[in-house]
């Protein structure tokens, strides 16, 4: 579909629910759900908490290049408003539930990026030009302004088009409303004071009026919080039959575990890092915190990686100079593990034995006599090992 900027036609997206759900579900709906607010939360808080820096290739390294006019834009201050922290936080949790997180980037007079500001995404509508050239329409207050796809940071969801991303509340949205139905439905038990429904019997027939007053007064004696202990009379041979409470139900209590693993799912949340302890231990815990760095953390770094290195560098920059989390920390082993591979590597000359230390934060105050290669001395290359061999076989023949 395309649109010209003098008549724009049908935005790339749309939430298109449906009023005829008693139960309508929006993303802003979806964070009542304690395992959906908690998927987003700590996704969020995992790529906000990841340092964001801007390396530079030299040879085959990448070393840090704090100098480059993007790197306190990025490692520290997006903008006055907020922190780095706050501004990446926010961007994966509009992407991860709206569909797409959008900042607009606002440059000085040499086209260096000077701030990133964030935008509600339910404010931007991503569109198309009829020569195919992609652009923003923002709702700055009622105000529609236009911004180019150069000048736009747009994080987005899993998608189809390579151009929108999909909303995660709207995808699961059936899913979502059985949730929030179930949540109402245990609300609702709670607050008549965890007393569940039931029959009132009397001996003979009773007219409509009699039958909604009996109800209504039976309620006002009984219903709610206050009520839960009190004492009352039933008159004239009525009877009350309470019936089943589904909260006891080990289907019901059931039912909402496999809502909160399958919130998981979407996400690729180990449950344990939202409070599910139910099946955890210590040893598939680590598995799964490395398993959670990789499928789930890894894949937001990339995407977001290249969105920056693609709208904030210059042409002759780009390949060369490059936007990186920093996931050291996300990935770390035990120190157990992590001292084990440190002499690994120390042992076999691979990494010098000041490089652990400056890796781990410690102090570097007189390493300079270990800042070098170190390799145990009985090791030698094959080619050393056949000549040796071939000078042993030509002494012995000269003898």
């Amino acid at each position: 579909m395309t649109s010209k900027l003098e008549r724009p036609s049908v935005p790339l997206s749309e939430f298109d629910y449906d009023e005829r759900d008693p139960i309508t579900v929006t993303p802003e709906k979806a964070l009542g759900i304690g395992a959906y607010f908690s998927c987003l939360k700590v996704l969020g808080e995992t790529m906000g908490q990841m340092d964001l820096e801007v390396v530079e290739k030299v040879g085959k390294a990448t070393r840090l290049n704090t100098s480059h006019p993007n790197y306190w834009l990025l490692h520290a201050e997006p903008s006055p408003l907020y922190n780095r922290f706050e501004w990446v936080q926010a961007m994966v949790i509009n992407a991860a539930s709206w569909g797409n997180g959008y900042s607009k980037i606002i440059r000085d007079r040499f086209a260096n990026a000077k701030e990133l500001l964030l935008l509600n995404p339910w404010d931007v509508t991503p569109k198309l030009t009829e020569r195919g050239k992609l652009f923003y329409e923002w709702n700055n207050e009622g105000k529609i302004e236009i911004i180019l796809s150069e000048d736009m940071i747009h994080l987005k969801n899993i998608n189809t088009s390579g151009i929108v991303g999909l909303s995660t509340a709207h995808m699961q949205r059936e899913a979502l409303s059985n949730s929030l139905a179930k949540q109402q439905q245990e609300g609702a038990f709670y607050k008549n004071g965890a007393k569940g429904s039931g029959v009132l019997m009397t001996p003979g027939h009773l007219g409509t009026k009699e039958q909604q007053n009996l109800v209504d007064s039976f309620k006002k004696a009984t219903e709610g919080p206050r009520n839960r202990f009190k004492t009352i009379v039933l008159e004239e041979g009525v009877k009350y039959q309470q019936l089943t409470i589904p909260q006891n139900d080990a289907q019901f209590i059931e039912s909402l575990k496999f809502d909160r693993i399958n919130i998981c799912g979407w996400f690729r949340m180990p449950p344990h890092k939202i409070g599910d302890l139910t099946d955890a231990n210590y040893s598939n815990i680590e598995s799964q915190d490395r398993s959670f760095a990789k499928d789930t953390i890894v894949p937001w770094a990339v995407r977001f990686q290249q969105e920056l290195d693609r709208k904030l560098f210059f042409q002759g920059e780009r390949g060369r100079v490059m936007t990186q989390f920093n996931l050291d920390d996300l990935i770390k082993g035990d120190i157990k593990t992590r001292f084990e591979v440190w002499n690994q590597a120390v042992n076999t000359g691979i990494l010098k034995p000041s490089e652990p230390r400056e890796a781990e934060g410690w102090p570097m105050e007189g390493t300079e006599e270990i800042d070098q290669f170190f390799m145990n001395s009985t090791m030698m290359p094959v080619k050393a090992i056949i000549q040796n061999a071939q000078q042993q076989n030509t002494n012995q023949d000269a003898a």
